[in-house]
């Protein structure tokens, strides 16, 4: 039997609040709710409850940065990387023969086109193009 690994669980920028808006950054991850009753006067006055864990949180993209065809692998991969973690994009790469098309997925035009064009300032692509 394989033992089970429990996930560390973090609090998100909204905890302490009513309501939350969720962004990019909560892609994939599970979601729940944590909450202690509290009187009107500030006094604790029951045991906190923990909701089950809904299903990841899906994102919709509407927006493909389009990065061009790169020829080395290695450099894909580390473009795919810095998308990821930098930009919070999601990353399709598709060989073509001897290249590569990266396409980063981002749910508005705005947030592709800061990512193309700080890319481009970072001088990790030469072009790009929104579809």
């Amino acid at each position: 039997m394989v033992p089970s690994r429990k996930r560390k669980k973090q609090l998100i920028k909204c905890s302490n609040k009513s309501s939350c808006k969720l962004t990019s950054k909560d892609a994939s991850k599970q979601i729940m709710v944590e909450i202690t009753p509290i009187a009107k006067s500030g006094v604790k006055t029951g045991t906190k409850k923990i909701s089950k864990a809904i299903k990841p949180v899906k994102i919709q993209y509407n927006v493909h940065l389009e990065l061009g065809v790169i020829s080395s692998k290695a450099y894909v991969e580390r473009v795919r990387s810095i998308v990821k973690k930098d930009y919070y994009g999601q990353v399709v790469i598709k060989k073509s023969g001897f290249y590569y098309k990266m396409t980063a997925n981002f749910k508005t035009r705005a947030e592709a086109v800061k990512v193309g064009k700080d890319l481009k300032r970072r001088k990790l692509i030469n072009n790009y193009s929104l579809n």
